[in-house]
């Protein structure tokens, strides 16, 4: 390996003088990063490596870590723990999935976790760290309402993005169609610190260090939100199984409004997302939900 490569980043991060004998080697390699198993002298997994690639992997890796800590730090969802930081990444506990299955308990305890975390309440509306998925930016203002939060702070920086790289102008009318409603209509409980980025991808049954099989929440991309918005992006590609949601639906009903109202408003930011990440591909899904939204509360 290369002195200077990100696995040498990884043991100097957290074997700067090479006493404990870890190793390391690639694991995965994810859209904007290159994962990292860094083991023992015996091929034990100990920790993984997260790094970075771009011009931002420095912003990225600062959000996830300090997302990761301010999740552990409710006491709630389990997280992996930060080992160490590096300027463009971070070390994170192993978290081994084998033996642990995905549906049935562990599906049930994640959704009583997440019912806790949702349960605290939050100082208001807001990016407390930036925001590192789909248009990058800094910690923003903090909102009272939630509807003035989420049209200014999540779905206009992504409008802006697509309508300078030529999205159609039908279209960019109907999103500002919605964004009035949204602006006005969104209702504004009690803001929770949310996971973020809560899709089925974002979870992992394992067992941490203490061997102890749990539900495992990665990849947060945290904000001060409306709990509902959290539900409704669990939904999308394929959703969490049943236990999932009858454990959390227990504890925190879902407003009778949130599948004609609530859940495609919410979707409508990660819809967005996808679309500016991924291309013209996800634009049809804009345009149903962009729909979706004013059917429930029409202009006219």
């Amino acid at each position: 390996m290369s002195g200077h490569g990100p696995c040498a980043r990884a043991l100097a991060a957290v074997d700067p003088d090479g006493r404990k004998g870890w190793r390391c080697r690639p694991y995965r390699q994810a859209r904007e990063a290159e994962l990292l198993r860094l083991e023992d002298a015996r091929g034990r997994p100990l920790a993984l490596a997260k790094v970075y690639n771009g011009r931002r992997a420095a912003a990225k890796a600062e959000v996830e870590r300090r997302g990761l800590e301010a999740l552990a730090a409710t006491g709630t969802v389990a997280v992996p723990a930060v080992v160490a930081a590096m300027p463009d990444g971070l070390v994170m506990d192993w978290i081994e999935p084998a033996g642990c299955p995905a549906g049935g308990a562990l599906a049930r305890t994640l959704g009583e976790d997440l019912a806790a975390l949702h349960a605290l309440p939050a100082p208001a509306y807001g990016l407390p760290f930036g925001n590192a998925v789909g248009v990058l930016s800094g910690p923003t203002p903090s909102y009272e309402q939630a509807g003035l939060f989420y049209v200014r702070e999540r779905l206009d920086p992504l409008v802006t993005a697509l309508a300078a790289r030529g999205a159609p102008a039908a279209l960019l009318d109907r999103l500002q169609a919605a964004r009035e409603v949204l602006a006005r209509r969104l209702p504004s409980p009690v803001p929770a610190l949310l996971h973020g980025d809560l899709w089925s991808g974002n979870w992992l049954p394992g067992r941490g260090p203490d061997g102890r099989c749990r539900p495992y929440l990665i990849d947060p991309a945290v904000l001060w939100g409306d709990p509902v918005s959290e539900l409704a992006f669990s939904e999308c590609f394929g959703g969490f199984p049943a236990a999932f949601y009858e454990a959390y639906r227990a504890l925190r009903p879902l407003p009778p409004d949130y599948r004609t109202w609530l859940r495609p408003a919410y979707q409508l930011y990660h819809a967005l997302v996808h679309w500016w990440l991924f291309g013209d591909g996800y634009r049809s899904w804009v345009a149903e939900l962009v729909e979706l939204v004013l059917q429930a509360h029409p202009t006219h």
